[in-house]
């Protein structure tokens, strides 16, 4: 027997027997709206890899090596050259002082650092820069997964499962870059 239920608080309630089901109400998602907008502009108007790279503090090359990212390198190289359109979009949200680019950012960092936390207390004789090396990609793919996840919770989910897949790409990129995952390399990292 299924009995619907009302709780008011805007969820519907379905009892199957001694089953208790949720249907909560799906929430916004900046990031969502970002990876729409992204995922509209990415193939037009292509930027060339050296304007993308005059706004890039640190090589990614860099970051990969200091990091030892192997999986997630050839992704890395393919889609870096659209950074700067998902700049733009950052630039944009941010002159409506909306601040989504900062909120997208910290969010990133917070799913890297749960996920390096779980990994410190599954190793917690390793040194931490010895075990981002060791587990970068896995790392990486760990942000991802919880950020995709997210997404498809979010109410204003407007684009297919690949766009997101293909724009999720660059958002990880960038935030690679802006070193909001992993580890930043020292200044003298690769000058020796």
């Amino acid at each position: 027997m299924n009995q619907q239920i009302h709780s008011g608080s805007g969820d519907n309630i379905h009892a199957e027997r001694d089953v208790v089901i949720h249907e909560s109400q799906k929430i916004m998602s900046d990031l969502t709206t970002v990876l729409s907008e992204l995922s509209k502009k990415m193939f037009i108007d292509s930027q060339s890899e050296s304007d993308v790279q005059q706004k890039i503090v640190i090589s990614p090359e860099v970051k990969i090596l200091y990091n030892n990212v192997q999986r997630f390198k050839p992704i890395i190289d393919n889609y870096k050259l659209f950074i700067g359109k998902l700049n733009a979009l950052y630039n944009q949200y941010d002159l409506q002082g909306t601040n989504k680019t900062h909120l997208i950012l910290e969010n990133i960092t917070i799913k890297y650092l749960n996920a390096k936390e779980l990994l410190k207390q599954k190793y917690p004789c390793m040194k931490e820069i010895e075990l981002v090396r060791k587990h970068s990609d896995d790392l990486i793919c760990a942000v991802e997964e919880s950020l995709v996840e997210e997404i498809k919770k979010s109410s204003n989910l407007e684009i297919s499962i690949e766009a997101i897949n293909v724009a999720i790409q660059v958002v990880l990129i960038d935030a690679f870059i802006r070193c909001k995952i992993l580890e930043r390399p020292p200044e003298d990292a690769f000058t020796k």
